[in-house]
């Protein structure tokens, strides 16, 4: 046997073993990839070809996976290396991968911890990463069907023309047209940004295809309003990190209520005033609002149901 089918045999061994989960496995795993950059490479081939995988394998369940390491690709503009399997697997500074596959035609859910992210590979290639807190339903009898009933994920979809990947949130329909996007639901409140590809929107008589860097707020009232970003920063929560690049304090309060459920009101004196700055996504909610008091020039106050940022510095 060459030492290349060595390898390979070693990545098909580990991706079964893996299906038992604690924590030594793991840490041997993350040993084994960062030995040699040959086993990542293995590792992405069975990972992206399961005709790799022998009868031994066994259906996997919902996994914790330590933090990626330094050398996880990016792409330019900030993009993690989705095709890469490795890169997937390994997703930002906390996740959490599984390989659904229900045993059974009826819903399943992909439920992120406080703390974590989860991601999800469907059948069709399609890859949805769960935010922290974030509760997202799928149905193995409609494979292309996902409804966000919290939260915040991002869909990198593999596109089918003929049978349209839909997203349900908060009473509105998303469709894929081709594309990675990011969806932010709390209640009846919606928010949608596309980093690559398009996207169909519809929610009541509003129909909008929505391009790279659109984004698109739904209010309670159905209230529509579409945003330019860059797509770059698009789902880059999954780093850690959000950037906020001269928007109003109202809209960065708005965006940390549906992807943090972090509750700030926002003083009439000061809604319309321009934030610029990075907050960390993944601390507590008391630290972010903290923070952007901080950057922003204003004092976050204590109020029954959340924060106030009133004029003033922070404190």
């Amino acid at each position: 046997m060459s030492n290349g089918d060595a390898v390979l045999r070693q990545a098909i061994d580990w991706h079964v073993r893996l299906t038992e989960g604690d924590g030594d496995i793991w840490h041997g795993f993350v040993e084994w990839l960062e030995a040699d950059s040959a086993h990542a490479e293995a590792y992405n081939r069975v990972a992206d070809d399961d005709r790799l995988l022998d009868d031994r394998r066994v259906p996997q369940a919902p996994l914790a996976i330590p933090p990626a390491p330094p050398e996880a690709k990016v792409r330019p503009g900030g993009w993690l290396a989705w095709g890469s399997g490795i890169a997937a697997l390994l997703i930002g500074a906390i996740g959490v991968t599984a390989y659904f596959r229900p045993a059974a035609d009826a819903p399943y859910w992909i439920e992120a911890p406080a703390g974590g992210s989860r991601q999800a590979i469907l059948a069709d290639g399609t890859r949805i990463l769960v935010r922290a807190n974030g509760r997202l339903r799928l149905d193995h009898a409609h494979p292309r069907l996902a409804a966000m009933e919290k939260g915040e994920a991002l869909f990198e979809v593999r596109h089918d023309p003929k049978d349209p990947f839909r997203v349900e949130a908060a009473g509105r329909v998303i469709e894929d047209m081709g594309t990675i996007f990011d969806v932010a639901a709390r209640g009846p409140e919606l928010r949608v940004a596309v980093a690559e590809g398009s996207v169909s929107f519809r929610s009541g008589p509003n129909h909008i295809l929505l391009k790279p860097g659109m984004v698109i707020n739904a209010s309670a009232d159905d209230q529509i309003e579409v945003r330019h970003v860059d797509p770059g920063t698009v789902g880059e929560w999954r780093l850690g990190h959000v950037d906020f690049d001269d928007v109003r304090l109202t809209e960065v309060a708005r965006q940390l209520r549906l992807s943090n459920d972090i509750m700030i009101a926002v003083a009439p004196e000061i809604a319309n005033r321009r934030f610029s700055g990075v907050l960390r996504s993944d601390r507590d909610g008391d630290a972010i609002v903290r923070s952007l008091a901080q950057l922003s020039g204003t004092r976050a106050v204590r109020v029954a149901d959340g924060w106030m940022l009133e004029p003033g510095a922070a404190r």
